[in-house]
């Protein structure tokens, strides 16, 4: 209270008022004036105000409560505790916390975050207005029972095995099809990663997924092209097949066998590159396929 004039023997409001604005000073005081007729207790909520003397904001949390002083009149005793540290700190957390949600929300992925257990504790917006849901419709329940993966059991299953994984300490990746609004399937780069304590204890499972969907179509359609090129080329081969039996149909010796075992040596190798395109083809599974026509 230092810094307020004379304060001994000086009536409570006028202390006030030299310290709070008008409107808190008065209620404060209302409240002392009901405690001291009334016998009645007073705490308050939080109360953070800005003081008029000396232009800082604080906070507090205070009470009223009447005593019987030793002539036998009535007074009140206030206890107030100053919270500004606690306070500030209270209000640095909650604008952090608001500022990751307004980044979480602004992000391309789907973005959750998860209880060791599985249960959905954060779900940013675009996760939530992609599958047409409210936080109300998914927070607070087991992830795999959630409407995104709860159309088919085992999509379900393997998501509860994947989180059991990342329990565990273990990153977890792969490619998962979810159910979006209207019941449209998704295809989800899908990706479960632990975050552990000083400890090394899982303490939170950060669940993030890109949509894939145009690569998987991608994929597929040029999928469908290869194997288009594939039948063409063999046709391509089957016809200079024709015209070798054709041209040496009167050659003596071996040179038919040899050719067409060629032949079929070259349409295999276009058999190995459509099996695996995106990891090359094995060597020994390439010569074995070449020298087949001389495996004897």
């Amino acid at each position: 209270l230092a810094g307020n004039g004379p304060l001994i023997g000086t009536e409570i409001g006028v202390v006030m008022h030299r310290m709070w604005n008008d409107a808190f000073a008065a209620d404060a005081v209302s409240r002392y004036r009901h405690t001291l007729a009334t016998g009645e207790p007073y705490r308050s909520s939080l109360m953070t105000e800005k003081r008029r003397n000396n232009d800082t904001t604080e906070s507090y949390d205070w009470t009223l409560e009447r005593i019987v002083m030793p002539d036998g009149r009535y007074g009140v005793v206030c206890h107030f505790y100053n919270l500004t540290e606690q306070a500030q700190e209270a209000n640095t957390l909650r604008d952090h916390a608001e500022e990751l949600r307004e980044i979480l929300d602004s992000a391309v992925a789907f973005i959750g975050m998860l209880d060791p257990d599985g249960t959905l504790t954060e779900a940013n917006q675009p996760a939530l207005a992609a599958g047409g849901l409210e936080r109300s419709d998914v927070i607070d329940k087991k992830f795999w029972k959630a409407w995104w993966w709860s159309y088919d059991d085992a999509v379900a299953a393997r998501l509860k095995a994947a989180i059991a994984q990342a329990r565990a300490g273990d990153v977890v990746r792969y490619d998962a099809d979810v159910r979006m609004a209207g019941g449209v399937l998704m295809s989800i780069d899908f990706m479960l990663a632990p975050i552990k304590d000083a400890t090394g204890k899982v303490v939170r499972i950060v669940a993030s997924g890109f949509d894939i969907t145009e690569r998987k179509q991608s994929e597929k359609h040029i999928r469908l092209l290869m194997e288009e090129i594939n039948h063409r080329s063999k046709n391509v081969l089957s016809l200079v097949q024709s015209i070798a039996r054709l041209s040496g149909g009167r050659e003596q010796g071996g040179f038919m066998a040899g050719f067409e075992g060629r032949l079929q040596a070259l349409a295999a190798s276009y058999d190995l590159l459509l099996e695996d395109r995106s990891a090359g083809v094995d060597l020994n599974d390439l010569i074995a396929a070449q020298l087949a026509h001389v495996s004897d």
